[in-house]
């Protein structure tokens, strides 16, 4: 707790405001749900920060990039910044449409713990960029990963909402659902094979980009490295995920149950790779610092893409 204060408090001045104003949003949709008589002024104080917190996470992205001369990807505390972005900006989006208070808060939940994350691994502070990275294919690589990572989180919080709103819930207007999931009869299930579909396309997106961006910089389009094995893993599996939706004995909360736990192979993929013990043969670990640059070093040791 007090390695995470520190980091907080060293933590640039947009970032404390970015994070507290995603806390108190949360706080503010979780009072939402909750009757009163100020219901619909928390909710609308609630989706005012929401919005507040999402455009500082913008500026803190914009500002970085102009200061390190690059696209702001490079660290893993950039990298995190950049997927509560695009993430935010889809599910504020799909909320503010659709006014439903506890996607909204499931989101913040999983920026906050994002952003949390990113705050205990120490990487804060701009740095250069590798020459394996001064690449055209830099930018659209990870702009189309993160957009997948950040579609199929966005199907995730819809099959949880998909699971929880089974034909018993009462949505009449004066009940805890209603309020929770919104006033209107929606499909979470359709909306979330949707966006899997999105999510699907993406991340086959960025495993082409990839394999051709290697195979610009060092002439091979696939090596095996972890991180590109499971990412290849976890874009089949949710290629299986589509299929049950429109296999009749497996679509429904079957599906909706593979699919969330499909998620964890993403954050696997993600997270996971510092702790594998081929780590260190990894182009994809960005937790640690780079390995120097050497002609005789191990093939793709050093990599490293962000």
């Amino acid at each position: 707790m007090m390695n995470l204060y520190f980091n907080f408090a060293k933590a640039e001045i947009g970032f404390q405001i970015m994070l507290v104003a995603y806390f108190c949003s949360c706080i503010a949709y979780a009072l939402s749900i909750i009757k009163t008589k100020y219901e619909a002024n928390i909710y609308h104080v609630a989706r005012i920060l929401f919005l507040f917190a999402w455009c500082m996470n913008a500026y803190i992205l914009i500002s970085r990039g102009i200061v390190a001369g690059r696209p702001p990807f490079k660290t893993f505390y950039e990298s995190l910044l950049y997927f509560s972005f695009l993430f935010g900006l889809l599910a504020l989006s799909i909320e503010w449409f659709k006014k439903i208070k506890l996607l909204g808060f499931l989101s913040l939940a999983i920026i906050l713990s994002a952003e949390t994350f990113a705050l205990l691994k120490q990487d804060i502070d701009i740095v250069t960029v590798p020459p394996a990275l001064n690449s055209g294919w830099f930018l659209p690589h990870v702009t189309i990963y993160f957009s997948g990572y950040s579609s199929v989180t966005v199907a995730f919080v819809l099959s949880i909402l998909a699971l929880v709103k089974t034909g018993d819930i009462s949505l009449d207007k004066d009940s805890f659902w209603a309020r929770a999931l919104g006033r209107q009869e929606m499909n979470f299930e359709i909306l979330h094979r949707d966006w899997v579909r999105i999510g699907y396309l993406f991340l086959l997106g960025g495993l082409i980009t990839g394999g051709l961006w290697a195979k610009f910089a060092w002439s091979d389009y696939w090596a095996w490295d972890p991180k590109e094995n499971w990412g290849l893993i976890s874009w089949l599996i949710y290629g299986v995920v589509l299929h049950m939706h429109h296999t009749s004995f497996l679509k429904g909360r079957i599906a909706l149950k593979v699919s969330a736990l499909a998620w964890t192979l993403i954050l696997f993929t993600y997270f996971g790779m510092s702790y594998l013990p081929t780590k260190s043969q990894s182009m994809h670990v960005y937790t640690d610092p780079p390995p120097p640059e050497d002609p005789g070093e191990v093939k793709g040791v050093n990599r490293q893409m962000y």
